[in-house]
């Protein structure tokens, strides 16, 4: 048992020190940036129920989007968090989280309010980490092209995913209405008196 337990260890840290080291090709890190990287992985591993090696695969995720060192730290709880709201690996949830801030053109240190917002989203409707990631490739771009807050496009896809809507069907629906009143001639416009998403 002492030996199993001991290969164990081994293999625990092996992971580590690889994940550790995607991280620092993808993020070219230098010496004390790296050291600050490990260091924050290791304390998100050992002070909450994710491991270290978990968190390095985040950050591996975050440097794969050009998150740099400081940008990785300050994103690295909030992703945490959303990975135990949403039941999904912290890689999953750094993808989607880095997703977010990229299209709405939003510092890694508002990563805690982007998280916020989906994880209430999350629990308050039938919108989950896999529909909201599908319907924001739909979605998305053309929220933060027209101007619509990221609150309000967790919100309505929150909506949509309460009445039975696929993921798929909600991120183009979406897409086709903001487009529509992004359009100052569209008929829509027109029928609400002038008022679209650019006045």
């Amino acid at each position: 048992l002492l030996i199993q337990g001991m290969a164990r260890v081994v293999t625990v840290f092996t992971d580590f020190e690889k994940e550790m080291s995607k991280v620092k090709a993808l993020t070219r890190a230098t010496g004390p940036e790296f050291i600050a990287l490990k260091n924050h992985a290791q304390l998100l591993g050992s002070t909450t129920v994710k491991t270290a090696t978990e968190a390095a695969q985040a950050f591996s995720e975050l440097g794969k989007l050009g998150f740099n060192s400081q940008q990785i730290i300050a994103a690295g709880l909030p992703v945490l968090n959303l990975s135990v709201i949403a039941q999904a690996d912290m890689a999953e949830a750094a993808k989607v989280t880095a997703g977010a801030l990229k299209t709405f053109e939003l510092d890694a240190s508002q990563a805690t309010n982007v998280v916020d917002v989906m994880a209430r989203a999350f629990t308050d409707s039938g919108l989950d980490i896999t529909k909201w990631g599908f319907s924001m490739n739909f979605a998305g771009v053309t929220a933060a092209n027209t101007g619509v807050k990221f609150e309000e496009i967790a919100a309505a896809l929150g909506i949509l995913a309460d009445r039975n809507q696929k993921a798929s069907t909600s991120g183009t629906s979406m897409r086709k209405i903001m487009k529509e009143l992004s359009n100052e001639n569209s008929k829509a416009v027109i029928a609400l008196g002038g008022m679209s998403l650019k006045t």
